[in-house]
């Protein structure tokens, strides 16, 4: 499907159904899913070969809206601690593992 256009419904529900807007989303939920489960695999190689070199472990990645919160701004600007989600805006997504397996060579590669 290119732009906006609903997929084709293979039960005869009318077009721009919402119900197959509820499916499509679970199945790319339920895909994302596997897709996680899958890099745990190589997740496990990246960090054994990480943590053999001394090289780059991830210890907390989050991908969103990173702006701080009025009340934590101050602080975390200053580097007077160290920032935590609840912190931030919002919403966020925790990527801690997607990112250490970016690591090739000791260095994080997008």
């Amino acid at each position: 499907n290119f732009g906006r256009s609903p997929p084709t419904p293979a039960d005869g529900a009318a077009a721009g159904d919402g119900d197959a807007e509820e499916r499509l989303l679970a199945l790319q939920i339920e895909q994302a899913k596997r897709d996680v489960e899958n890099m745990e695999v190589q997740l496990q190689k990246v960090l054994r070969r990480e943590k053999a070199a001394r090289g780059v472990i991830v210890k907390k990645a989050l991908y969103g809206d990173l702006r701080l919160h009025k009340e934590s701004l101050a602080d975390g600007l200053a580097g007077r601690r160290t920032i935590e989600a609840e912190d931030l805006v919002g919403p966020t997504l925790e990527v801690t593992s997607p990112l250490q397996c970016l690591v090739e060579q000791h260095t994080i590669v997008l």
